[in-house]
Formats: C-alpha cells, structure tokens, sequence
C-alpha cells in the first residue's frame, strides 16, 4: 500500500474498466471522497455497494444496514470461477475473497479508535494468537502521512472460537490477510481484507499481494 498527497482526477466511488485506463488486464475502484485507488486483475470479480448490503449472507438488521451504510463504502473482490458476493461471508473458500472497506467514524468513536481496535474488529486476532495458538505470519506497521495502520497476516482454525486458553478447530485453517489505516484524527478508516483456506491462500498469494501493493491512499 502507498500513503502520499499528490491529487488525482478520480470518479467517486467509480469501478472503471481496464482498457479506459490504458491496460487491458486490470480493473480499478476508485472513491475521489475518500482518496482510495486500488488494481485488481481481470480474473477477480468486482462486486459494488448495492450487491454487498443486499446480500442474503449479511447478518444485519434492517436497522442495522440504515445506520452502517451512510457512513461505508464497501467492494467486494472474488476469484472464485463462479463469483458471487455471498463468498465474503463464507470461510474456507478454495479460491480468494477481498473486501475493500473504507468508513467514516462517528464522533463518539475518535476518542476511542485505535489501529489495535480495528486489527481485532472482524475476527479476535490478539485473543486467538496469545490465548488460542492461531499462527501469525506478518503483523508489521505502516504508518504514513497523516494515516496510522498495520497489515496482519494470520491462520485462523475454521470454526474457531477462543474458549479459555485453547481454541477449538478441526484442523483446518483460514487464512486472513488485513491491512487496516486510520487517519490521524480518526475520522475514518480503511480496511482491505482477503481470505480463503490456507493452501489457497499460498497459491494465490502472489495476486493478492499485487493488489495490496497496488493499493493507495491519499489525504483529501
């Protein structure tokens, strides 16, 4: 991921196709409000807004979606050969799942907000590696200008859930790939996401890894 200030002429919120930008093997999501610009190969599905909160899978009250999405821009990334939103929920998956994340906090969170919050805001990843054994791959900081943040690379048992000091699983994992930024003055936060079963996760690892590193943020 790169953080710097130079502008853009971007589309809010806009997935524009690969060739109106010059290649033919990539597809770009660009939102010029929030200063996020980020490649992501043909192969990969992208799914906007509409098809994320209208998901089946999303375990959210009506009144819940009416709060949340005002404030969240949300895409979903799929490599799967037969795409579909409802991959982001799912775990184990044999092929990848990206979500882009980017949300405006409410004014009684930015006293509180934290990159150690937001690391733990999907799954408990501090509990799971201190208490449960979870393996952790990367946890490194990325702090740039005006943004504080970190990218956690972690195996996560499928089905797990912390029960005293021991995690229970069968023996399969899931792996979980985050980088997460805030602003400086915790006004909004950025969350990019990738799953699916370990073995998976290393075959395509070289992809995701292209798409994060293709991934910038900008102060706006």
């Amino acid at each position: 991921m790169t953080i710097g200030r130079s502008g853009w002429a971007l589309a809010v919120a806009a997935i524009l196709a690969a060739g109106a930008c010059g290649s033919s093997d990539n597809q770009y999501v660009k939102d010029s409000d929030a200063g996020s610009y980020i490649r992501v190969p043909n192969q990969w599905e992208i799914f906007g807004e509409d098809a994320f909160w209208n998901s089946a899978s999303l375990n959210l009250t009506e009144f819940q979606k009416d709060r949340q999405r005002p404030r969240t821009n949300v895409w979903v990334f799929d490599r799967a050969e037969k795409p579909s939103v409802e991959h982001a929920f799912q775990a184990l998956l044999e092929q990848p799942v990206g979500v882009l994340r980017i949300v405006n906090s409410n004014p009684d969170e930015i006293d509180t907000l934290s990159p150690r919050l937001l690391r733990n805001q999907f799954h408990e990843i501090d509990a799971g590696v201190t208490q449960g054994g979870w393996p952790l791959h990367t946890i490194e900081t990325l702090d740039g200008d005006g943004f504080r943040g970190e990218r956690v690379v972690v195996d996560i048992p499928a089905g797990s859930a912390v029960e005293g000091d021991a995690a229970v699983n069968d023996g399969s994992y899931l792996t979980w790939d985050q980088t997460v930024y805030m602003k400086d003055d915790a006004s909004k936060a950025y969350f990019l996401t990738f799953s699916c079963e370990a073995h998976c996760y290393e075959q395509y690892k070289g992809e995701i890894e292209d798409i994060i590193d293709s991934w910038k943020v900008q102060q706006r």
